[in-house]
């Protein structure tokens, strides 16, 4: 057995030696290449047998050759290696992938200086390291205020935290945006098609919405799919579901929207609580709007109000897909499970009302091109009947 051992082990470390020496074989090829490889120096090109070894100058290496090895590091060895060498220290500055959260920085210097170090790391990658910039992502910062950006290739932000005011060089780039903050959807609605006019995917998170979205003149001429989260969190019962019809109206080439609106306890008004009479948008055709999810449709009258607006005016509509539940708590419908997953008796009682309201006030308002899907509980949701 101890022979068989020693025979793999020299058998893995022949193969390690064969990848190393592939691995050289490749650069030497890729550089022989290169129209430059002449005027690249050498160094120590003496006889082994006098105990000389061969290697490259890295002073002369390609700048772009120095710029694909630092991209294949770490950040923090790339971050390191740039204190050691200045050839490293100009790549470094343009270093493609940074992140910089706690884990990473917390050997560099104490929380307290987090912010200043980054204001510092993003200050040296401003001029040729911004312009390798093009997607941005900011999460958890509470004190965040201004983001601030002037990347001229800049397609994508992810933004998760309180609300912030968005201060971009070059926003005829900008092609996606996902914010998550409170009010963000009555934000949006105002501030971004003024400056990120050609958006064509947008998404926002919300558990706080006190301000309905206005109805105003500004279109996302270009926005084709739109993601709405209002979960939960502190939603006034008073929020108007309605007002989302301006994004439907301010956004001629929409082809999907997905609306999230679970709550555990309903408390808006109910479209069986008071007059019947639905509010309508001035007669509207959209022409491009194919695919409509809501989770945690309920009976709320302005929700209604919204579902018959959108299939009322969405003449391409194909699919119309209206969830009772809220979307964790979507029963699996497994044969081998006894009970579904437990829901609350309100959640049910709610749900069996949202069948109603979509029986009585939207299907018969679907198209025949367009197919609705109700998902409502099972009937091994009610354990207790």
């Amino acid at each position: 057995m101890g022979l068989l051992a020693l025979q793999r082990l020299m058998s893995v470390k022949r193969e390690r030696r064969r990848r190393r020496q592939r691995a050289r074989n490749r650069l030497t090829i890729a550089l022989n290449e290169r129209e430059d490889w002449p005027f690249l120096q050498r160094v120590g090109d003496g006889d082994s047998q006098h105990g000389e070894t061969t290697n490259c100058s890295t002073t002369y290496l390609p700048e772009d050759i120095w710029h694909h090895i630092h991209f294949l590091l770490p950040m923090r060895d790339a971050a390191r290696a740039a204190c050691l060498s200045r050839a490293f220290l100009r790549s470094w500055r343009c270093h493609p992938n940074l992140t910089l959260d706690l884990p990473t920085l917390c050997s560099w210097a104490h929380e307290e200086n987090f912010s200043h170090n980054i204001d510092n790391i993003l200050r040296n990658h401003s001029g040729i390291g911004l312009k390798q910039l093009s997607f941005l992502k900011v999460h958890g910062w509470c004190k965040l205020r201004v983001i601030e950006c002037k990347g001229p290739n800049l397609s994508s932000i992810d933004f998760i935290g309180e609300k912030v005011k968005l201060s971009l060089g070059e926003p005829l780039q900008m092609k996606k945006l996902h914010m998550h903050c409170p009010n963000v959807v009555c934000y949006a609605r105002t501030e971004l098609p003024s400056y990120m006019p050609y958006l064509e995917t947008l998404e926002l998170s919300s558990g706080t919405e006190v301000v309905n979205a206005p109805m105003l003149p500004t279109k996302f001429l270009y926005l084709k799919h739109l993601t709405i989260f209002i979960r939960d969190g502190t939603i006034s019962p008073s929020y108007d579901y309605f007002s989302l019809v301006s994004f439907f109206d301010a956004s001629p080439s929409l082809e999907t929207l997905f609306l999230d609106v679970s709550q555990i306890d309903m408390k808006h008004e109910s479209v069986f609580g008071g007059s019947s009479h639905l509010r309508q948008l001035p007669e509207h055709q959209h022409n491009c709007l194919k695919s409509v999810e809501i989770i945690g449709f309920s009976s709320a009258k302005s929700l209604v109000e919204l579902a018959c607006c959108i299939v009322k005016n969405a003449v391409s509509l194909e699919r119309l897909t209206l969830d009772t539940l809220h979307g964790w708590g979507r029963c699996t419908g497994e044969a081998y499970y006894e009970t579904c997953w437990p829901i609350g008796n309100a959640v049910l009682e709610e749900a069996s009302r949202a069948v109603v309201a979509i029986r009585m006030y939207i299907e018969d308002k679907v198209g025949p091109t367009a197919k609705l899907t109700v998902l409502e509980p099972c009937t091994r949701c009610y354990p207790s009947r």
